[in-house]
């Protein structure tokens, strides 16, 4: 268990700790570009988005060979629905 193995535990909180970096960059640059409210709670949806992506790692790794893609984009998307809905009639992208 990472929890109990130093080394693992600290590689695991360095990749997320990038992650959530690039998520923020993307998440400022998007803020500055008027494509999210000033007040977005930038850091928070760095640490969600994240999680998000390491809970669908997780998920592809437990399923082995019976993953299927469009399994796991259909809960990505809903997810996404909920967070954001897409505009009626829009593509969604």
């Amino acid at each position: 268990m990472a929890s109990q193995k130093p080394l693992i535990r600290d590689l695991l909180v360095r990749r997320r700790e990038r992650t959530v970096t690039v998520a923020a960059l993307i998440g400022r640059e998007a803020v500055e570009a008027g494509e999210l409210p000033a007040d977005f709670d930038v850091e928070a949806m760095a640490r969600g988005f994240t999680a998000l992506l390491d809970g669908l790692v997780l998920q592809r790794v437990e399923e082995g060979d019976s993953y299927r893609r469009p399994d796991l984009e259909r809960r990505v998307l809903a997810f996404l629905d909920l967070v954001a809905p897409r505009s009626p009639g829009g593509s969604g992208n």
